[in-house]
């Protein structure tokens, strides 16, 4: 990175994290908040579609813990789950609605992995549930309400891809 303050760059740079478990694929959005927040890495165990982060310092609050705004900002990810069950055959963006429960705290260094269901589906609009865990310990819940856009999610499609060849299921770290 260029042109920003050394210890903002510093953050991005952070070459000590360890790398996400077997069986986990990076999500490629391109440009944009996805490079701020990432890497956001995705899997599939028994069937289901999960996504995962490391909690690294760029994430953390004050505290030390991972940052509300890091959690809300993963959260929105979960239409990437939910939308396995439209195989990824539309896009849920944007946001229309989201709601989350912190249950507990995210330490520096832990891995982070998302479950998302899709609760329903009316006309163009997505509702889906969203549960976080480190290791056994659920540690957020969400909700959200997604538009349906008709065009398809190739990042959703390259995952699966990944996933199928890769023919491993993800490990939790």
């Amino acid at each position: 990175m260029t042109d920003l303050p050394a210890s903002i760059a510093a953050l991005f740079d952070e070459k000590t994290a360890a790398p996400p478990p077997a069986g986990w694929y990076p999500l490629t959005y391109g440009a944009g908040f996805h490079q701020m927040l990432g890497p956001v890495y995705g899997g599939r165990r028994n069937g289901r579609i999960l996504i995962g982060f490391r909690c690294l310092k760029r994430h953390l609050n004050p505290l030390g813990i991972c940052h509300g705004g890091v959690t809300a900002s993963f959260c929105d990810y979960q239409g990437l789950c939910a939308q396995k069950e439209l195989q990824y055959r539309s896009f849920l963006v944007p946001t229309v609605s989201l709601a989350i429960e912190y249950l507990a705290a995210i330490p520096y260094g832990a891995w982070v992995e998302g479950q998302g269901d899709m609760v329903s589906n009316a006309g163009n609009m997505a509702f889906s549930h969203f549960t976080g865990r480190v290791g056994t310990e659920t540690v957020f819940q969400s909700r959200g309400v997604f538009m349906i856009r008709p065009i398809p999610d190739e990042v959703g499609l390259e995952l699966l891809r990944n996933i199928e060849a890769g023919g491993i299921d993800a490990a939790s770290d």
